[in-house]
């Protein structure tokens, strides 16, 4: 059996517990989930520490390679970095505007 199959069986039978787990009325099943919560936390936390610094990284490589000049790789990261910069701003103000809607709402 190949590993994308067995991955994949894998995934649909957690799912598939995960609901039975979830829809059950059971009172020796309800503190299951809370159990795994933490788990799933540092899995996620592990996946960005892990992710993100790849991202940074082949955007690095991907700006240095497509070009030998300096002065064209300055400009590309320099742009790079104002789209980065810009995106991230958008999303804090997104974020503030998303707080001060929910509070004044609520």
């Amino acid at each position: 059996m190949s590993l994308t199959l067995r991955v994949s069986m894998g995934l649909v039978a957690g799912l598939l517990l995960g609901f039975a787990v979830s829809t059950s009325h059971s009172p020796w099943l309800i503190p299951i989930p809370a159990i795994f919560d933490p788990i799933g936390a540092v899995f996620v936390n592990a996946i960005r520490v892990a992710v993100i610094p790849l991202i940074v990284s082949s955007l690095i490589v991907g700006i240095a390679a497509g070009s030998n000049d300096a002065r064209r790789i300055r400009k590309r990261s320099g742009r790079a970095f104002a789209l980065i910069l810009s995106v991230m701003l958008m999303a804090a103000m997104f974020a503030f505007f998303h707080l001060w809607l929910r509070r004044r709402i609520c």
